[in-house]
């Protein structure tokens, strides 16, 4: 056969095996039956041709296009490398190829708002979902932009919180909880004999930071325990300001003989300039950490942390996504329960 190098189309498949395009269309879809001797020819006609369907075409018919967008605030930070990775994992066993949308904490502001670019650009390629982490659904005050901007979002596509929320956005919310969790480190801590408990890390205004220090203050004083301003310390969530915060805690006259960190980046920050000091942990002094990234428990001494377990909650995200789409009835609001690890970093009071 001898068919110009131009793109094959169902045409010239219809042509070769002398059937009907719409036969040709049957095949290719799976939505009618036809006669084996023509699908069996039809399907020899296209690989002789080398024949590939146009899949984006074929989803846009069909009023999807298989793929999914992931906006995040900063992809080299572990938590939210760890949770995509397993939302791209999943999301290929069903089917679905991901975007990942890279804000890098709107950096780059002299070309607008890079979420709102973002948010547009998926749009504008029909994805069929999206998951936003991080970012604007992590603040506190939102302007009237970004809020109606969500809602148009919201109005075209399913649109999923994941541990975050927008208030005026009528969005689905997928997220771990992160206030029970918190306490439950903080309580296994009290419980091995500490008293004198450090908070460090986060930034303040951000939700999930803001919900760690009301947690951390309510425990304290239903234990009756009494807090010091100047132990708790917010300053960012890497590793370098981690060891910036225990350097402030080193210059302290009293100590505490405990700190729990925001996340587990901030721990290690933590615990790496506690080691340099000499510190012995957890003998002189437990460090916990939060998100229960991968290294966590291959550090020396191990970190630790609470675990979101990341592969359940992408599962739980493209779950309620599928759901949504399919039209069945999906909370508004999911809420997963957290994991304490304990490891060699913290232990009872010497």
């Amino acid at each position: 056969m001898n068919i110009n190098d131009k793109a094959i189309t169902i045409y010239d498949i219809a042509r070769e095996a002398e059937v009907s395009p719409a036969t040709v269309s049957r095949v290719l879809t799976g939505k009618a039956k036809v006669r084996q001797d023509k699908a069996d020819r039809i399907r020899k006609v296209m690989d002789d041709l080398d024949y590939h369907p146009n899949l984006m075409a074929r989803n846009l018919q069909a009023s999807e296009s298989k793929t999914l967008g992931v906006i995040l605030p900063d992809i080299s930070n572990p938590f939210f490398a760890e949770f995509f990775l397993e939302v791209e994992s999943y999301a290929l066993t069903l089917g679905y190829t991901v975007y990942l949308c890279n804000t890098m904490n709107n950096a780059y502001q002299e070309l607008g708002n890079v979420e709102s670019i973002y948010l547009q650009s998926l749009l504008e390629r029909r994805v069929d979902g999206i998951l936003f982490m991080g970012g604007r659904i992590n603040d506190k005050n939102h302007s009237e932009e970004q809020i109606e901007e969500m809602r148009i979002t919201c109005s075209k596509v399913p649109l999923i919180m994941i541990n975050g929320r927008m208030n005026g956005v009528d969005s689905y919310i997928v997220k771990t909880d992160e206030r029970a969790g918190f306490i439950q480190m903080v309580e296994y801590l009290i419980s091995k004999g500490h008293r004198d408990l450090a908070l460090i890390g986060g930034i303040k205004g951000m939700l999930p930071a803001d919900l760690k220090i009301r947690a951390f203050h309510d425990l304290m004083k239903k234990k009756g325990l009494s807090t010091k301003e100047e132990w708790i310390l917010p300053g960012g969530f890497s590793i370098e300001s981690g060891e910036e915060m225990f350097d402030q805690i080193l210059g302290l006259k009293e100590k505490p003989s405990a700190i729990v960190c925001m996340n587990d980046s901030v721990a290690i920050g933590v615990l790496r300039r506690a080691l340099k000091e000499g510190i012995k942990i957890p003998d002189e002094m437990s460090i916990s950490g939060f998100d229960n990234i991968s290294i966590a428990a291959h550090l020396f001494p191990s970190l630790s942390t609470v675990s979101h377990n990341f592969p359940a909650l992408a599962r739980k995200a493209l779950d309620a996504f599928l759901d949504i789409k399919a039209g069945k009835k999906t909370a508004k609001i999911s809420v997963m329960p957290m994991e304490l690890l304990i490891r060699e970093s913290t232990g009872p009071l010497s």
